[in-house]
C-alpha cells in the first residue's frame, strides 16, 4: 500500500470513529435564583439587605443536564441536583426561588414540552420555538468559546443570552434556543443560567434514560392541563412587572 493510500485510510478511520463517538453533545449549566434585573430595579432597599438576599441566592445551585442528540437534532434540558449553601452566621434563613425549571424536552420540529415552577404551582408548558431575537454587536469569551450577545425582541421578557457560533447547534437551556449557535449563558428576570462543562458522548444510555423519565410523566398529563407558551409567558411578563412596581 503506497503513502498516500496509507494516509486516506488512516484519515477516515479516524473521522469515522470520531463521528461515531460524538452521537450526544452534552452540556452543563449552573442556574442561580438571581440576576441583575431583580435587584437592580429597588433604589430603596438598602445595599445591607440587597447583599444579604444575593449572598442567600447563590448559595442556591440548581445544576442541569442538556443533551443534544446530534443524530436526530432533539435535546433534553434535565435537572440533576440541587446544592445548597448556607450563609455563614446565618444558617437558618432559606429562601424559595420564585422560578424553576424541572425538564424541557424538544423535538426535532421545534414543538417542546416543559415543567416550571412558579412560586409553589406546577405549570406543564406547551409550545414552539417562537421567540424572536435580536443578536447585538457585543461579544466575550466563554470557557474559550467566541460568544455573542442576544436579546429577546419583546423587551418585556427581559431575555439576555450569549451564544457560540463555533457550536452550530440551535439549542440551549430550557426554550432559550433558535439561535445560529449554541447558547452558553442566559438571564431573565429571576434566574442566571451559566455552561460548567462541554463534552460529548458516544453511549446513548444517559439520553435515553432521561427521555424515558420525562415522556412516562407527561403520559399522565392531560392536553388540557398544558398551558401554551404564549399565554404562559404573558403571564409570567406580568408577574415581572408586579415584581417591578
Amino acid at each position: 500500500m503506497n503513502h498516500f493510500a496509507l494516509f486516506c485510510t488512516v484519515f477516515f478511520l479516524n473521522f469515522a470513529f470520531s463521528q461515531s463517538d460524538k452521537n450526544i453533545l452534552k452540556i452543563n449549566y449552573s442556574l442561580l435564583p438571581i440576576s441583575q434585573y431583580y435587584f437592580n430595579h429597588d433604589a430603596s432597599t438598602p445595599q445591607e439587605e440587597k447583599d444579604f438576599d444575593i449572598a442567600l441566592r447563590t448559595g442556591y445551585n440548581y445544576n442541569y443536564s442538556l443533551y443534544y442528540n446530534l443524530k436526530e437534532k432533539k435535546s433534553l434540558f434535565v435537572l440533576d441536583t440541587l446544592i445548597v449553601t448556607k450563609v455563614k452566621g446565618k444558617e437558618d434563613y432559606w429562601t424559595d426561588p420564585e422560578n424553576k425549571i424541572n425538564f424541557c424536552i424538544i423535538q426535532k420540529d421545534g414543538y417542546y414540552k416543559r415543567k416550571e415552577q412558579i412560586f409553589d404551582q406546577e405549570i406543564y408548558i406547551t409550545g414552539k420555538d417562537n421567540i424572536e431575537w435580536e443578536i447585538l454587536n457585543d461579544t466575550k469569551e466563554i470557557m474559550g468559546y467566541k460568544c455573542y450577545k442576544a436579546i429577546s425582541k419583546n423587551k418585556d421578557l427581559m431575555f439576555t443570552v450569549w451564544f457560540t457560533k463555533e457550536i452550530p447547534v440551535q439549542t440551549g437551556p430550557s426554550l432559550y434556543n433558535n439561535l445560529p449557535g449554541l447558547v452558553l449563558w442566559a438571564e431573565d428576570y429571576f434566574s442566571t443560567i451559566s455552561v460548567t462543562k462541554i463534552s460529548y458522548e458516544k453511549n446513548y444510555s444517559n439520553y435515553t434514560k432521561s427521555e424515558s423519565t420525562i415522556k412516562n410523566e407527561l403520559k399522565n398529563i392531560k392536553q388540557n392541563d398544558f398551558t401554551e407558551e404564549t399565554v404562559f409567558l404573558l403571564k409570567k411578563t406580568n408577574l415581572v412587572s408586579q415584581f417591578k412596581k
